[in-house]
């Protein structure tokens, strides 16, 4: 049986702001295309529940964000009633935590249980949880006919390919070049590149602040990042999800049913 885990908020801003005036109806059409592509399978939708323990540790933290347009928050809570009501899978959230943290504890019972996952968000922060033939990740997706869905998926090998880096080193990563759209600065002056080569070379920050001269990068760059070190515990903080967030037990049995 596959996991397949949603990340509830990011469908439904795709599909409210595609067609505002019918996000639930979208948002209800698409799941339930997925539930038919793929059957003898567990969805669960989750779900953001306001403010987050990250938003504690930093001010900072998608602080950018501006407010959302008219009727946002009631066609999400339209969404959300649909999806419990009617479609057929399972959906929580909880209270200091993000959706992300729930599909990462959704991720750890299916490795548990033995099972497969499929992450459906177009969030990058869920890479960390790619797993080679385990885990994989659709990244977004088309409508190819009323009824079919194509599937623009990510896996351990693609994100090595794409990225130059593994799911283990995908929270380095993006400490080293920062998130914008979550407000976590980067180690200025070291983009993408320079930050896959520190991995490459070093496999993880604490390797390269061993052996600092290992990655071909500049002096300028590697005394950057050597002086970024005291920033890391914070970074490492707001970019890692947490992995034991509370189940319902509405979730756990039909898990084991």
């Amino acid at each position: 049986m596959a996991y397949l885990l949603i990340d509830g908020n990011n469908w439904f801003a795709q599909c409210h702001y595609a067609t505002p005036s019918e996000a639930a109806a979208t948002f209800q059409r698409r799941l339930q295309t997925v539930l038919e592509q793929i059957p003898h399978s567990l969805a669960v939708v989750c779900w953001d529940e306001g403010p987050t323990f990250r938003h504690t540790l930093s001010t900072q933290y998608k602080a950018h964000r501006g407010d959302k347009p008219e009727g946002y928050y009631d066609s999400l809570a339209i969404t959300r009633q649909l999806v419990d009501d009617e479609s057929g899978a399972e959906s929580f959230g909880c209270q200091r935590f993000e959706a992300d943290d729930c599909i990462a504890s959704m991720v750890r019972i299916a490795h548990d249980e033995g099972e497969m996952a499929i992450l459906f968000s177009a969030d990058r922060d869920l890479h960390q949880l790619l797993v080679t033939g385990i885990v994989s990740q659709v990244v977004g997706m088309k409508r190819v006919t009323p009824n079919r869905l194509s599937f623009d998926a990510i896996t351990a090998e693609g994100l090595l390919d794409k990225y130059g880096v593994k799911p283990m080193q995908w929270i380095d990563y993006r400490a080293i070049v920062g998130d914008t759209s979550d407000g976590i600065a980067g180690c200025f002056g070291l983009g993408k590149a320079a930050a896959a080569e520190v991995l490459r070379r070093c496999n993880t920050l604490e390797g390269f602040f061993q052996t600092p001269f290992a990655a071909k990068i500049s002096q300028r760059q590697r005394t950057a990042l050597t002086n970024y070190r005291s920033e890391l515990p914070l970074k490492r903080q707001l970019l890692t999800l947490v992995s034991d967030v509370p189940i319902p037990a509405a979730v756990l049995n039909r898990i084991h049913s």
